[in-house]
Parts: structure tokens; sequence; C-alpha cells
């Protein structure tokens, strides 16, 4: 009688694990804080002590999310980018050197703000992501710009932002892909551009 040769059984105290491909764990997908901010702009050359009405803060619109929906205080300097620009317009890094000719006042050094101007004749809406980064904390801020048809005077923006408010939280899908709903354009039927100022306003060349 011949032996039967018996396949050598691992150790006791070495376990032998198996797993199987469909039963292997999914890495969650990243989740990301995004806000959209509603931004309203005359499209014509708003008098100069109005002018601001073009000027976005991403850094302060990042420290408003952490405030708001995260209960803490973020400080310091910011890295700001621009992931996307507009499509009916020019988003320009305000410096020191255009900072008299966009708004009065002294300019304030490191403020990484930006000013929106929409393209001759363009009356509807426009959009920018910005990602604001204080150290590792990082927002990706949308602004969704209404290009109107006239000046904001005192209450214009808050009745172009109605139905959003000015600032809100962007949610995501199971899939960490934010959820998001544009502004609805201002109604513009049968508008006319009156102002007359908006003859000098050349694209390329925006009073700057």
């Amino acid at each position: 009688m011949f032996p039967i040769d018996l396949p050598t059984a691992p150790p006791q105290e070495q376990p032998m694990m198996v797993a199987l491909a469909d039963q292997a764990p999914q890495q969650a997908a990243a989740k990301e804080r995004i806000m959209g901010v509603c931004h309203a702009v005359p499209n014509a050359m708003a008098p100069e002590g109005a002018r601001m009405e073009y000027v976005i803060d991403p850094s302060f619109s990042a420290q408003y999310y952490f405030s708001q929906y995260e209960h803490k205080t973020v400080q310091g300097a910011a890295t700001v980018s621009v992931l996307q620009g507009p499509k009916h317009g020019a988003l320009m890094l305000t410096t020191a050197a255009n900072w008299a000719s966009i708004a009065p006042g002294p300019y304030g050094e490191g403020n990484d703000t930006y000013a929106y101007f929409p393209d001759k004749g363009y009356i509807g809406n426009d959009r920018a992501t910005i990602l604001v980064d204080f150290g590792g904390q990082k927002v990706k801020v949308v602004y969704f710009f209404q290009s109107l048809d006239h000046p904001l005077g005192n209450t214009g923006d808050a009745e172009a932002c109605a139905k959003t408010g000015f600032q809100w939280k962007i949610s995501q899908d199971a899939n960490g892909n934010p959820v998001l709903t544009a502004v609805a354009p201002p109604d513009t039927t049968g508008a006319t551009l009156t102002n007359t100022s908006l003859s000098d306003w050349k694209k390329g060349d925006r009073f700057i």
C-alpha cells in the first residue's frame, strides 16, 4: 500500500483569509464643500459710486460657508483660484492699479477680490467657479451672475436673488456630484437697454 500525500495544512496561528471581489468595500465618494452665490449686476457702466456692484469676494464667501454650515472660524490668507470662468463676460482680478476705476476708496491689499463684467448687451445668466483654500480647508464657490437691463438701485439685487437668496450650500448626490439649480433669469420680455453709457462699453475695453 502506498502512503497518500496530504496537502500541508496552514499552521493554526496563521489564519487563512479569503476575500471575494463582490464583497470588497467600495470607497466612498469624496465630499466637497460647495456653495452658491447669487450676484446681480447691471449691463451698463454703473456710476462711479456704484461700481462695487461688480466686485465679488470669494474669501469672504468661503468664510461665510464655514461659519454658517460648520460653525467654525477660518482666518489668515487664502489661496484663491478660478476653476471655471464666465461664458458671457469677463472676470477680472482687482489690483491696486485698477481699483480706482472700479470702486471709490482705498484698495485693500491681499483681498483677492474679482470684478465681473458682462458682455455688452448680454442680458441673462452666467456662472463662474472659484476655489478658496484656507490651508487645506477648501470651498468651491459657484457664482451665479445675473446681468440685468437696468441699474440695481436699492433693491435690484434682492429682487434678482429672491428665489435663492444671496448665499446657500449646494447639496451633493450619493456619488458626491453637486446638485446645481441654475438661477432663473430675470423677466426681460420687451425690455430695452436705455442706459446711454452702454454705447461706450466695448468688449475687451471695460472702462478699466
